[in-house]
This record gives structure tokens, sequence and C-alpha cells, in this order.
């Protein structure tokens, strides 16, 4: 089947429409006599035409309607099974091809419907979406249909209404967040059925809890800030935004006229969305990162694919992990990448990088409704090693064979060793901010070397490095937890020394690193 976003592409800038419908379309093809018999365990059917229903019948039809209709195919006909959709830019060649086409199907003995065929028309509505010269947009009375349907009471009804916004997603921002409850719930139903028919969908309730109505209703308002579509324009420069979250990844496509810094004028082409699944879920952060990247790349060919080639806008570490990345990767992450870039070395593309608090678009795509992370408090903490009488003195220590264990004791140890071995996951963690250092080189003003430039707005600096006072032991075990648990894990020595190095003056440093790993639980193993 055809792709209807790039074959769309022909309608921009037209101002005539007409659409057309096939009688029985289907019953209008007929079938080789050598085709034409099938045998089931009652009888042997013949039927003469082409039947609805058959597994390849969708893909013959429109192969033979494509066929026959050529002479038109694209440049003034688009093709979808039995829908047709008639385009010019003035009312010359548009009657010009009308006559065309109907000479056309004559020929070939194909009869159209005229109560479903409409002409001159100045917007259409093709396969579920409204059509002009301009762009493509979504139906509003389909819109409002959608926004008044109560909470589903069977996986049938939620599986329709899945199906529905689905066909909207391309024109809906951060779709696959907001589905990701309902898609679980309908996954949870229809577990135990034999199949995912809508018949056999229908038998089972369903009963939302309020994390799935709350999506529900996020859901349907969300359909009324569907976006309008606009035709790429090839002398418009091509913009790509990404963005990751921890279940889930967004892309937005859009397009700027008449560039111009801080001023330009973005209008959407396309949202592209999904879910981490399966596997997917344990990858590490810099392959969260890079995957929509290089699943815009794949998908979106036909809009990035173009002489002058697209703007990138993201973090720059997505591009550096795909293309250098560093020893602390993991091997197996590091082929991974490695194949990854090779999809991106047939584009041109300026990487625009975007610091986080200016990236008002990842806020847009991940944070959208109100979705904001919630605000942690932490206090300091410094690792050493600890017995088991240490870690739970009130507990005596367990027999090797005991096998009546309290769940909420092992909980507990667990969460605690998690803590230790996992020091960014201790909610009473500080991280180390800007404001923090300052005030911390000034508690330590009387050893600060002469060779320190700054003042005490701005801070202190050591060639151009951040200077960490000696003395303040709490604020470089902070930095060194930092530094060593990475995306990839308990970084070593080497990379911790580089980490910290590139951004900070820090006094002995390879000293320091070296007792910080020799206290780590789990780097001894």
């Amino acid at each position: 089947m055809p792709d209807l976003h790039v074959d769309l592409e022909e309608v921009k800038g037209a101002k005539f429409f007409g659409l057309f419908d096939f009688i029985k379309g289907y019953w209008q093809l007929a079938l080789a006599e050598e085709c034409q018999e099938w045998l089931t365990h009652r009888k042997v059917y013949t039927p003469r035409r082409v039947p609805q229903g058959c597994t390849d019948a969708a893909l013959f039809f429109q192969s033979t309607i494509q066929k026959c209709l050529e002479e038109l195919l694209h440049n003034h006909l688009l093709v979808w099974i039995d829908d047709l959709l008639l385009f010019a830019n003035d009312a010359d060649t548009y009657l010009s091809k009308l006559e065309r086409l109907f000479e056309l199907l004559d020929f070939f003995g194909f009869k159209i419907s005229p109560k479903k065929s409409s002409l001159f028309e100045k917007e259409v509505r093709w396969c579920g979406k409204l059509i002009n010269g301009d762009g493509v947009h979504h139906d509003p009375e389909r819109i409002r249909a959608l926004q008044t349907l109560p909470y589903p009471t069977n996986a049938g009804e939620l599986q329709q209404f899945l199906c529905a916004t689905n066909w909207m997603r391309d024109s809906l921002i951060d779709y696959a967040r907001k589905a990701r409850p309902l898609q679980d719930a309908l996954d949870i139903a229809l577990a135990k059925a034999s199949r995912r028919t809508k018949r056999i969908a229908a038998g089972i309730a369903v009963e939302f809890s309020d994390t799935e109505r709350l999506a529900y209703d996020q859901m349907k308002e969300m359909l009324a800030s569907s976006v309008t579509l606009a035709f790429p324009k090839d002398e418009a420069t091509m913009c790509l935004l990404t963005d990751t979250y921890d279940v889930g990844w967004s892309v937005l496509v859009s397009q700027v006229i008449d560039w111009q810094v801080d001023k330009e004028t973005h209008e959407l082409l396309i949202c592209l969305n999904g879910s981490f699944t399966g596997s997917q879920c344990n990858w590490s952060v810099i392959e969260k990162e890079a995957y929509p990247i290089v699943c815009a790349c794949e998908k979106l060919s036909y809009l990035l694919l173009r002489p002058g080639g697209f703007r990138l806008y993201c973090d720059h570490r997505n591009l550096i992990y795909i293309f250098a990345p560093g020893k602390e990767v993991k091997k197996h992450i590091r082929g991974k990448l490695l194949r990854w870039s090779t999809k991106l070395m047939e584009y041109r593309y300026e990487v625009e990088h975007i610091d986080g608090e200016a990236n008002v678009w990842a806020d847009m795509i991940s944070r959208w409704a109100g979705n904001h992370d919630p605000t942690v408090h932490l206090n300091a903490m410094t690792l050493r090693k600890r017995s088991p009488a240490e870690l739970r003195p009130d507990i005596q220590p367990l027999r090797k064979r005991t096998r009546c264990r309290r769940k909420t004791t092992i909980v507990d140890d667990q969460q605690l060793l998690s803590q230790l071995l996992r020091p960014l996951d201790d909610p009473d963690f500080v991280w180390p901010s800007a404001s923090v250092i300052r005030d911390t080189q000034q508690l330590h003003a009387d050893c600060r070397p002469q060779v320190a430039v700054g003042d005490e707005e701005n801070g202190w600096f050591i060639e151009d490095k951040v200077w960490i006072p000696r003395k303040a032991g709490d604020l470089v075990q902070r930095l060194l937890v930092v530094a060593h648990c990475g995306p990839q894990g308990h970084r070593g020595r080497d990379a911790m020394m580089e980490s910290v190095g590139r951004h900070f003056n820090v006094h002995h440093l390879r000293a320091r690193v070296e007792n910080f790993l020799a206290s780590c639980l789990m780097c001894k193993h």
C-alpha cells in the first residue's frame, strides 16, 4: 500500500479537488479462470470476481487500479483502494484531467457511484482527513464524536477507541505517552483471549482505574489540540527535534520558510512517538537518547533526505555517543551505536545544541499537559563499608537455611543495600549545584590559592575550571559519586578523573578517586 504521508505531498498548492468512489469495487475485477476454484471441507466454491475479505484482495485491487490509471497517478490523481482523489492547480487543468479520468474509467470498464462523487471542491474529506492545498488536518466532526464517547465498558470499545485515535497520531504530540496506560489495560484484558478480534474483545469486560480514567480524559483533550500538518517545501529549512523519557520517545519535524534567528516560525510536518517495550526498557540512557534520531532517519527519509539537509535539535551528547562512543560505554552498546551511526551517514545535517533549561521543544513534548517532575529535597551521604550488623542492628543474623522470612525485612534490607551500591538512588543524596559550590568556596576562602581568579558572585576558577577547596570533603565526595555512577554504571579511575577534571580543579584528584573506588561495595565484585 502507498504511504499517504508521501503521496499527499503532491496535493501541495492545489485549488480544485474531486472525489470518486467505485460501486462494489472488488466485484468489478474478474478472476482468471485458473484462480477461481477453492476447496473447503463442505464444497468447492467458484467465485468469478475478487472476493472481499481475502488476505491479498486489497493489495491486488490497489495495484490494478494504479496500473490502469498510471497516466494520471501522482501528478493529478491519488488512489487508496476504491477512493480516488483528483486535484489540479487551475480550473482548465482540472477539467482536462477530469475528462481524461472518465475516458480511462470507461476504457477499462469501471463504474463509479454518482452519490459518492463530488467535483470542484476547495477542500475534501479523503481517507478520514480534510485536505486542501495548504495542508492536512483531521475532521472536526470525527474529533467531536470521539470526545463524546463515554468510558469503555469492554475491551472491544477500548480497542476501537485506540484504533481511531492511532489513525490521528501523526498530528498528536506525545500520543504514545498518553495512550500507554490504556494500551496496557487492553493488553491485560486480551492476554487470555484466543484472538484479538473485535468480536472476542467485545465479550471481555474492563473496569478503569483512576489512572486509566485520567489517561482517557487526557486523550480526548489532546484530540482537540490536533495540529494541521503543512506540506513540505523545497526552499524551507527542515528541523528535526527529538526527546526521550523513561518509557518512550517523541520526534517532531517542522519547517521554517523564512529563517531568522530567534524569530523563526515553525510549521509542523509530522509527529512520531513510541514507547519502549520488551528488552528496550532495559536499554541504557545512551541507547534511548540515540534511538529516536535513528528512528526518524529510517521512517522519515522522504522528508530529511534533501540537498539542503536539515537541522537536528538535541543535546550534543546524543551525536557524540553515536559517532564517537567513549571507552566507558560497554562493548555490546558500542557495537549497536556503531551500527546505528551508519544509518545517518547518507544524510546532511547540522547539529544545533539546546541547553537543558532552554530546551522548550523537549519540555513541550515530554511534559505536555502539566506532567511535571516531582520536587525532591536531598541530603548528603558518605560511602563506606558497613557490616550487616551496622545496617540493621535490630535484626539478628539469619541462619543459613532459614525458610520463614518476613517480606518486609527483606525489602528493607534490599533498599538499604541498593542505596549503598547505587548512591544516586538514595533519597537523601544532595546534587551539587552552582550555589552550593559558591557557598563552599566562600566558607573556605582562607585556603584559596593565589592563582584563582573570579569573584564571590560568579565563583572562583583555576585555569578555567571550578576551584573546589581541598577541605570541602563532603562536596568532593558528592562530585565523585556523580562521576562514578554514570549512565553505564560504576566507572573506573581514568573515566572518573577525566569526567571530574574536565570541569573542576580538585586537589590530589587521583588519590581521592582511588580512595573512593576502594570503598565502593559494587566495584569490589
